[in-house]
C-alpha cells in the first residue's frame, strides 16, 4: 500500500546518560499530524522505552533492556498499510494496527543526547523512496538555509566531488517535488 516504509537507524551513546530518538511519519513537517515514535534510552540501566503516537495521542508502548556493555542499538520502524511495528536490534517491541491509517509520506528523525548519527547506519526502504544522488545540477531542490556547493571530497583527488551544505546552525535543502 502507499507509504509503506522500513527504517533502520543506528543510535549511539553520547556524553549524556539518556538518549531520545524521535522518528516521524507524517503528511508534512509536523509530527503531530501523523505517527511519532519516541525511543528513550537510559544508558545507566540499559532500558529502551518506546512510545508510538498517532495524531498526538499515545496508541502503543513497550520497552526492552540492552546488555550492560551496549553503547549502541538499532532502532527499527516499519509500516505496512495500517500496521506499524517498532523494533530494537531486530526484535519487535511494540505493534499498532491502525484501523484508519494516516497518510504519512514524509519521514524524519531526530536524536538528542546521543552520539553522531552515522550515514552508513541509516537504512530506508520504500517503493515511494526517491534517491537523489545529485549526479546532475540540483534543479529539483531549493536552498532554505546554509551555503551549498560542489565540494572536493579529498583535496588530493579533485575528481571526487559531492554536493555539500555548511552552516553554523543548520544547512537545509528541500525538494521542489510535491509529495502526496
Amino acid at each position: 500500500s502507499p507509504h509503506d516504509v522500513n527504517l533502520r537507524l543506528g543510535v549511539y551513546r553520547g556524553a549524556a546518560n539518556r538518549t531520545t530518538t524521535r522518528v516521524a511519519l507524517s503528511p508534512g513537517r509536523l509530527p503531530d499530524e501523523g505517527y511519532l515514535l519516541t525511543a528513550t534510552q537510559s544508558w545507566e540501566d540499559g532500558t529502551v522505552s518506546l512510545e508510538l503516537h498517532r495524531l498526538a495521542a499515545k496508541v502503543a508502548s513497550g520497552s526492552t533492556r540492552l546488555p550492560a556493555e551496549a553503547d549502541s542499538y538499532c532502532l527499527g520502524l516499519r509500516r505496512e498499510g495500517g500496521l506499524l511495528v517498532a523494533a530494537i536490534n531486530d526484535a519487535d517491541v511494540l505493534a499498532y494496527d491502525d484501523p484508519e491509517p494516516v497518510s504519512a509520506p514524509c519521514l524524519g528523525f531526530q536524536v538528542k543526547g546521543g552520539g553522531l548519527v552515522r550515514p552508513d547506519d541509516i537504512r530506508v526502504a520504500s517503493r515511494d523512496l526517491r534517491n537523489h544522488t545529485f549526479d546532475d545540477a540540483p534543479t529539483d531542490w531549493f536552498i532554505q538555509s546554509g551555503e551549498w556547493e560542489l565540494t572536493s571530497r579529498w583535496p588530493c583527488t579533485p575528481g571526487w566531488a559531492w554536493f555539500s551544505g555548511v552552516s553554523k546552525q543548520e544547512a537545509l535543502i528541500r525538494t521542489k517535488a510535491r509529495i502526496t
